[in-house]
């Protein structure tokens, strides 16, 4: 690890499902108003902001599915075939309006 600290309040060292719960919780609350701020972006620039938040909503997902005790020490990604499938339905909604 690099030293840095995304959540203060937290005891890495001695990290539960409780507090895994309360950090997706926060998260999912940003994820929510992230959306309502990519709809109402200019139509110029909304595909490619919601491309991004697609991405990382997918890697939140596979996140949320990893217990706690392995989450520091597994590396999760989002593999190349998805991405480019996130990137199709990404297009193709903005495309019709969707976003």
């Amino acid at each position: 690890m690099l030293g840095r600290t995304y959540f203060p309040k937290i005891d890495l060292n001695d990290f539960q499902n409780e507090q895994k719960v309360a950090i997706e919780k926060e998260i999912e609350a940003d994820f929510e108003k992230a959306l309502k701020g990519i709809k109402e972006l200019p139509s110029s620039s909304r595909l490619g902001v919601y491309v991004a938040y697609a991405y990382y909503k997918n890697l939140f997902n596979k996140i949320k599915a990893i217990p706690p005790e392995k989450i520091l020490n597994e590396r999760v990604r989002v593999p190349n075939t998805e991405k480019l499938i996130l990137l199709l339905t990404s297009y193709f909604k903005h495309t019709l309006r969707l976003i």
